[in-house]
């Protein structure tokens, strides 16, 4: 009886790829907006001067039992656009098998994305590696617990996390920024002359390092992480926001 359950179990598995591939090519304008959906794996975004999307992405069993590969063949990548906006959905499948089964285990969705380098990006995720380089419009991120990396950032940017390490390439500041992470750490990187206005919101508990001396306005004060100073003069908004993580400015 064990034997031919076995062979049951393999003859199940092999009905089903532990991959799923999905490739498009998708037009966008460049004043456009792209948002992702996502829960685990992969997010890695380049851009260019075309006014479309390339999109590619790969789902992987996250894990060799037979539930977890028939998950690969119930997970879709769902698709929604129109000519000015692209939104990206990891479509996992609701009730077909038990969340409370710990030998089971959701797909990995790794993303690999171009798209036009003025349009808008918004990635909505749960525990995914994150990478954005060379965007030069606004780029939101909304992580628990996602390793992020960005590259290049000439647009503003407002990233939140739980925990997890961000590192962060603004090749200009302008606008409003913010960085708001509960335990987690962010290291900021802006040009040497960049005037900023930097705005911390940070607990008690958080840890503020900068590279730059921060110069408090006439009349102001620092009580507990709350403070607003001027790199080089002011300018953009830089706020940071933690509870008892660290932000580094570079």
């Amino acid at each position: 009886m064990r034997l031919a359950t076995t062979l049951a179990a393999l003859a199940c598995m092999t009905a089903f790829a532990q991959t799923k591939e999905v490739r498009r090519t998708i037009p966008l304008s460049g004043s456009g907006h792209v948002e992702i959906d996502t829960y685990k794996g992969e997010v890695r975004v380049t851009t260019w001067d075309q006014p479309q999307v390339e999109v590619y992405a790969r789902i992987e069993a996250d894990g060799t039992n037979s539930e977890s590969i028939r998950l690969v063949n119930d997970t879709e990548v769902r698709i929604d656009s129109t000519g000015s906006s692209l939104h990206l959905k990891s479509d996992y499948p609701k009730h077909n098998w038990h969340w409370n089964d710990g030998n089971v285990s959701l797909p990995l969705v790794r993303y690999t994305i171009r798209m036009p380098r003025t349009a808008e990006l918004r990635i909505k995720d749960y525990k995914s590696e994150i990478e954005v380089s060379g965007l030069r419009a606004a780029l939101e991120i909304d992580t628990y617990k996602g390793d992020t990396k960005v590259d290049g950032q000439a647009g503003t940017i407002r990233m939140k996390t739980y925990k997890g390490h961000g590192t962060f390439d603004l090749a200009s500041v302008s606008g409003r920024n913010t960085f708001d992470t509960y335990k987690g750490v962010f290291d900021i990187r802006i040009p040497s002359n960049a005037g900023v206005d930097v705005v911390s919101e940070a607990g008690p508990r958080a840890s503020i390092r900068s590279a730059f001396p921060f110069i408090l306005p006439a009349g102001s004060y620092s009580r507990n992480n709350h403070f607003q100073a001027r790199v080089n003069g002011g300018g953009a908004e830089l706020v940071l926001k933690s509870y008892h993580g660290e932000m580094n400015l570079h």
